[in-house]
């Protein structure tokens, strides 16, 4: 594609993935889009990343540095944001990878269809995993007004609150940033871009590999932290009850589920007892409301159900699905 285009900032925070790191940033490099600016923010990493990202930026001139203290995700996101030249934002965690059309997807699906953002579809990995990426992959394109793209997000279906994988209009974060310190920092983030916008499109095609880490966020133990995503949620369904008070349910599902995400985490813990209990009454409050709302997936609903007979047991079945899904993995 020609140097014309936009230009599009690619925004990619790194800390502590050396193994990962070349993988992903080639494969933004290798994009048919061309017309990029890249930002390989440094924050504070200990091991060689730091040097990798200077190599990259010696090897081609899309490529700029931002070397920093530790400040967390969101705050490597946002001092990219900060100075970012591009006409859009794009966000890819430097341990996952693209295909190499994925940009140009994101891109032509949202000018075709006249939209704010472009939503990639993607796939768990695991290390090993080599996807096929010699050609594009077949796609559809599904387009949401503004109410109908949260509401998707809020149940989850196809739609994800993640900060990657999304090509969105540089003009949405004008006053926007993420949390700084805080974990789960695209909870309350996403939901405001998407309330900006006017159209959302969904593209089908599998583009965005997203690598699961056994180390990760989502997978690591219980930090009190966490309970950041809860508050994120809350202040995400006052925001629904507020603006857009048709799609309350779905805001109610999302603050039920992430109850959820957390109660399973601290299950058998003796030590975080007021957390368990704080996850408890969220899923009291909203497990018959859950069950009863048929535009929830299947599995929330099914735990909705088992939580109004007994939320102890209720959870401990979700927790050791859980972890077998991920030992079978």
């Amino acid at each position: 594609m020609k140097d014309k285009l936009p230009l599009i900032s690619v925004i990619v925070p790194v800390y502590n993935v050396q193994p990962y790191l070349a993988r992903c940033v080639d494969s933004i490099l290798s994009q048919t889009y061309r017309n990029l600016e890249i930002f390989l923010v440094d924050d504070g990493s200990p091991d060689d990343c730091g040097h990798m990202c200077d190599e990259y930026k010696k090897a081609d001139s899309r490529v700029k540095v931002i070397h920093k203290k530790n400040g967390g995700l969101s705050d490597a996101r946002n001092v990219a944001i900060d100075i970012a030249s591009g006409d859009y934002i794009l966000c890819v965690d430097s341990d996952d990878y693209i295909h190499h059309a994925m940009i140009e997807v994101l891109y032509l699906s949202l000018k075709k269809h006249g939209c704010d953002i472009s939503i990639a579809s993607y796939l768990n990995v695991a290390d090993q995993y080599e996807p096929d990426l010699s050609s594009k992959k077949e796609n559809r394109t599904k387009v949401f007004d503004v109410q109908s793209g949260l509401e998707a997000m809020l149940y989850q279906k196809d739609i994800t609150t993640s900060a990657w994988g999304k090509l969105y209009k540089a003009e949405l974060f004008t006053n926007i940033r993420y949390p700084k310190g805080k974990l789960c920092e695209d909870l309350d983030t996403t939901y405001k871009l998407f309330a900006k916008s006017k159209k959302i499109v969904l593209n089908s095609a599998k583009l965005y590999f997203y690598l699961q880490r056994d180390n990760s966020i989502i997978n690591s133990s219980f930090k009190p932290a966490r309970m950041d995503a809860l508050k994120f949620a809350e202040d995400q369904l006052t925001f629904v009850e507020r603006e857009f008070p048709a799609i309350k349910k779905a805001a109610c599902n999302r603050f039920f589920m992430e109850a959820v995400f957390i109660g399973i985490q601290i299950l058998f813990s003796s030590v975080y007892k007021k957390e368990y209990k704080r996850c408890k009454a969220i899923i009291k409050r909203y497990r018959i409301d859950v069950a009863r709302d048929g535009e929830s997936p299947l599995a929330y609903r099914l735990i909705a159900v088992a939580a109004i007979i007994n939320v102890d047991i209720a959870l401990m079945v979700v927790r050791l699905r859980s972890l077998r899904g991920r030992n079978e993995s």
